[in-house]
C-alpha cells in the first residue's frame, strides 16, 4: 500500500483493519487502495466525504511474536531507571510508549527477515538480539544455541543495528533512543 497517497473517501466511512486492510464500516466493502470510487449502499444521511491519510494502527503487545516478546522482556530486564532499578521491577511492555514499541517491533521484524535464526529458538534469538546490539557482554557470540557460523553472522547483524537505550519520561512511559 502506498502510505503517502491521500485517500479520498467518496461516501464511505473508512476503517483501517488490524491487518492493515481498509474497508467501509457501513457497508463492509473492502480491498480498495487509492481513490475510492464505488457506491456505498449506506443511507445517504450516514454518508459524508472526507480526506484521510493512511496511518497504520499502533502495535500492541498482544500482536508481538515470540522473538519480539523475548527482545522486549530482555530490554526491560537489562535496562535501569534513574535509581538503578531494573525496569522490569516496576514496568512492563504495556508501559512502553507506542512509538518506541513500534520501533522495537520494526527492528525485530527487520532482523528476523534479514537473518536465519532457524534452529536458534525465537525466544533465545530475541533475547540475544537485545543483548548483542547493546553490547552487554553476552549474546549471539556465546554460541550456546546456534552453530558457530550462525552465531557469528547473527552477532555481526545485531551489532549493525547499533545500540538502543530505554529511559523513563515524566509521563512514566518508557521511551527509546
Amino acid at each position: 500500500m502506498n502510505t503517502d497517497h491521500p485517500l479520498k473517501n467518496h461516501g464511505h466511512r473508512l476503517a483501517i483493519n488490524p491487518d492493515g486492510t481498509q474497508s467501509c464500516f457501513l457497508c463492509n466493502c473492502a480491498g480498495f487502495e487509492g481513490e475510492i470510487d464505488f457506491d456505498c449502499p449506506a443511507p445517504e444521511s450516514e454518508r459524508y466525504e472526507f480526506d484521510i491519510r493512511y496511518t497504520p494502527a499502533p502495535v500492541t503487545t498482544l500482536q508481538l511474536d515470540t522473538f519480539t516478546r523475548a527482545y522486549i522482556e530482555c530490554a526491560l530486564w537489562s535496562s535501569m531507571d534513574d535509581d538503578c532499578t531494573p525496569l522490569d521491577a516496576n514496568y512492563s511492555a504495556d508501559d512502553i510508549a507506542p512509538d518506541t514499541l513500534q520501533k522495537m517491533a520494526d527492528d525485530c521484524a527487520k532482523f528476523q527477515s534479514e537473518n536465519d535464526i532457524a534452529g536458534y529458538g525465537d525466544d533465545h534469538a530475541g533475547h540475544d538480539f537485545w543483548l548483542t546490539r547493546n553490547r552487554h557482554g553476552c549474546g549471539f557470540w556465546e554460541e550456546d544455541h546456534g552453530t558457530p557460523e550462525q552465531c557469528a553472522l547473527l552477532d555481526a547483524a545485531a551489532k549493525a543495528f547499533g545500540t538502543f537505550d530505554l529511559y523513563i519520561e515524566d509521563n512514566r512511559q518508557i521511551h527509546g533512543s
